[in-house]
């Protein structure tokens, strides 16, 4: 069997203050009658909602991208380091080899 969307009708009660609201935007022509109004503000509030939603998880993204960011400098910071300290080392090596083939006669 087929999944079908379908439309479920319900009829809610509104506080006045909301029905007066509606009520104006159908008199000023936004909307043809009341049950389109509310069905147009309802997909608005939850397109604003799936945006939040959206945001706060790519937000959430954006740190983890951040701390990772983080970690990565620091261990690049520490590989900097550690390249330093093995030329230095290599440099030493080269003098003391430059200093044994001079004197291996000698020795």
């Amino acid at each position: 069997m087929s999944t079908r969307k379908r439309n479920i009708q319900i009829s809610p009660r509104l506080p006045p203050s909301t029905y007066d609201w509606l009520k104006d935007m159908v008199e000023r022509g936004e909307y043809p009658n009341i049950n389109q109004a509310v069905i147009a503000i309802l997909g608005e509030c939850k397109t604003n909602y799936d945006i939040k939603r959206i945001r706060g998880k790519v937000s959430d993204d954006i740190e983890d991208v951040k701390k990772r960011l983080d970690i990565l400098e620091s261990e690049n910071t520490a590989l900097k380091t550690e390249l330093e300290s093995i030329k230095a080392r290599e440099e030493q090596i080269d003098k003391l080899t430059a200093i044994v083939a001079k004197y291996k006669d000698i020795l």
